[in-house]
């Protein structure tokens, strides 16, 4: 998560989480420029930023109050919940091909699919044969039934 990112959650100014993270760093004795990066600012100006993983933002954010950590906390949820959902890139020529045919057999079986659409019914009204005939001649108040003929 960019120190950008975390800025806006937490409704601190950008420049401020980045001197907290240095302080951070400094404490950790860890080299902050290794998580480093920029952005473009409205101007088209590149400003510094930092991209940090889930336990230095989480160390970052411990001494911001709760509301700030549960939005942090909230949004990394949501970060995990997208890599999970990411499809896997193949790490072989070999499985790239196999990728390649799956997608090409998904996309004929559409292409057919569309192009010969089934229809909602097997039957048409054609198909089923007509009721025979009532006769209500013999119908009595007795109620003897109704003969089919």
């Amino acid at each position: 998560m960019s120190t950008r990112e975390i800025a806006e959650l937490t409704g601190k100014q950008h420049p401020h989480v980045m001197r907290d993270f240095a302080h951070v760093c400094e404490a950790l004795e860890i080299d902050p420029s290794k998580f480093g990066g920029v952005y473009l600012a409205g101007n088209g100006e590149e400003r510094p930023l930092f991209n940090l993983p889930k336990d230095l933002t989480t160390t970052l954010v411990s001494g911001y109050s709760i509301p700030m950590r549960h939005k942090i906390v909230q949004r990394w949820i949501e970060l995990e919940a997208k890599t999970e959902t990411a499809p896997t890139l193949p790490t072989s020529y070999r499985e790239a091909m196999l990728l390649a045919v799956e997608r090409y057999e998904q996309l004929e079986v559409t292409e057919f699919h569309s192009k010969n659409p089934r229809p909602y019914l097997e039957y048409s009204p054609r198909s089923i044969p007509p009721c025979p005939p009532l006769d209500f001649s013999r119908i009595t108040r007795g109620g003897a039934g109704l003969v089919l003929g």
